[in-house]
């Protein structure tokens, strides 16, 4: 079923562009791509898997998992493609600074970490693996949120106020057809999951605002944007 509805080939294409130095990008570059002269041939890194994220709004999206060589580093991207030609690869962006202040946190004053989530920030740019059990785990509170703040209850906003900091979650962004409990993220660049009533509803991902979506439960989703 792979085979067919992605196509192995890519799978193929994406594993050469991060282990060959010689990558053929004239052939399998396209889009913003062809206008790209990235070198994705990783020395430091490894490939630890490659997953199909289903149909975008153009393109087939793969996620591409990478850790260090020495297990200390790991990296989520999706690479978008089409026709075995490659048109956009994505990353949650800006993450640098998150990752600085995790790694420094002991040396923070007392005064700056009390207004730091440590937990969240980590959330933030966990891997895709940890935030769809984490998700997964976590299922019922997101129902729970998602019933409350839909409710007529008089104290609900100190009640979701108190799961969200609980669970780590920034804050809340909903529309007709969209409930979304955000981690965070820099900017644009947010990371978090959603709700659909139904399942049309549910994003496109493409490469300028949902850069990948995940299924984790009916109606519940992973998500991340640029």
């Amino acid at each position: 079923m792979f085979a067919i509805a992605f196509g192995s080939s890519n799978v193929d294409i994406i594993k050469e562009l991060f282990t060959n130095p010689n990558f053929d990008k004239a052939k399998h570059f396209k889009g913003e791509m062809a206008a790209r002269n990235s070198d994705f041939y990783l020395t430091r890194f490894h490939i630890k898997d490659i997953a199909p994220l289903g149909k975008g709004d153009e393109f087939d999206v793969f996620r591409v998992s990478l850790s260090s060589n020495d297990g200390g580093e790991h990296l989520d991207l999706y690479v978008y493609m089409l026709e075995e030609a490659i048109y956009a690869v994505r990353s949650l962006a800006m993450t640098g600074i998150i990752k600085d202040i995790i790694y420094h946190y002991e040396k923070i004053g007392d005064k700056a970490r009390k207004d730091l989530d440590l937990e969240n920030l980590k959330l933030t740019v966990a891997q895709d693996s940890e935030l769809l059990k984490f998700g997964k785990q976590n299922l019922e509170e997101f129902e729970r949120i998602f019933e409350i703040y839909s409710s007529n209850l008089a104290d609900k906003d100190e009640q979701i106020k108190w799961i969200l900091k609980t669970l780590h979650f920034s804050h809340i962004e909903n529309d007709e057809s969209i409930f979304m409990l955000v981690i965070g993220g820099m900017v644009d660049n947010a990371v978090g999951f959603l709700r659909v009533r139904k399942d049309e509803d549910v994003p496109r991902m493409n490469k300028n605002r949902f850069i990948m979506i995940e299924k984790i439960a009916p109606k519940w989703y992973l998500f991340k944007t640029t």
